[in-house]
């Protein structure tokens, strides 16, 4: 099939037979209108894929005004489309007003072209008037001259993802504090990685500044001589055989000092 388009019709009058002509213009635009329809069929392509991705999506203008706002965007923050709109009109801000600078410097980088695109962390009110954390993908839309016309943003709730590392941090300065007044140490070597971590603690046993660059072999170095063959060769062999290890021997501290030492060393698997 073929589209068709008429324009105009005029009817015209030969003077010298006085005979009546109809004149009209017809355009061939299958072409265009197939563009126009894959076009349409990419846009509703798009927009299934957005409303069904676990990210919420929202379009700005360069005034960050909403252009777009998805449905699950809308179960993020409680708000539909026309809702937020109103709110903006009026003047209100989904971000917590503690964010402002960092939300004004990711946007800046985004609008003055210094980046394509960032993410960022940020705190968000929600319709019910809670707080939650949100991580921010932005990105931009030019015009032909080059003038930043749409901000495109996917947003998640991370909420329940920062709640835990604040635990697992609260929880890393109660052990903290526990090491130290009790003055145990302790430390973690991942194999996979040859990764070594060490505590607060070990550095003040060792008589180190706190976040000296101490390796294994660093370590290895401050066992007393008399008890350093032992260690090693039982530190060896627990690694080699995978079995825990408890030993006890000297140390010499970085001040000389000379420090008793009991260690025990268990070993941790993954699920294979």
């Amino acid at each position: 099939y073929f589209f068709i388009y008429f324009y105009p019709s005029f009817y015209l009058r030969n003077l010298s037979t006085l005979e009546d002509q109809y004149l009209s213009i017809r355009i061939d635009i299958t072409k265009k209108k197939k563009v126009e329809q894959e076009l349409q069929e990419a846009h509703d392509r798009l927009t299934f894929h957005l409303e069904n991705a676990p990210l919420g999506f929202i379009e700005w203008d360069n005034n960050f005004q909403v252009k777009f706002w998805s449905k699950h965007a809308e179960e993020i923050f409680g708000w539909n489309q026309e809702e937020f709109l109103a709110l903006q009109r009026e003047g209100f801000r989904l971000l917590y007003e503690q964010d402002y600078p960092i939300s004004s410097e990711s946007l800046g980088q985004i609008l003055s072209g210094k980046v394509e695109n960032n993410n960022v962390q940020l705190r968000n009110y929600t319709k019910n008037g809670q707080i939650i954390w949100c991580e921010w993908f932005n990105s931009k839309l030019r015009d032909q001259e080059g003038k930043v016309t749409t901000v495109l943003s996917l947003v998640q709730n991370i909420t329940e993802r920062k709640n835990d590392e604040k635990k697992l941090l609260e929880s890393q300065e109660r052990l903290r504090r526990a090491q130290a007044i009790a003055h145990l140490g302790s430390w973690e070597l991942n194999f996979e990685t040859d990764t070594i971590k060490w505590s607060h603690e070990i550095f003040r046993i060792c008589g180190l500044e706190l976040g000296y660059d101490l390796t294994w072999e660093e370590w290895v170095s401050f066992v007393h001589s008399a008890d350093r063959e032992s260690v090693t060769s039982q530190m060896e062999r627990s690694r080699k055989e995978m079995n825990d290890v408890a030993m006890e021997y000297k140390i010499v501290r970085k001040d000389g000092e000379i420090r008793f030492i009991y260690s025990e060393a268990r070993f941790e698997f993954d699920k294979e």
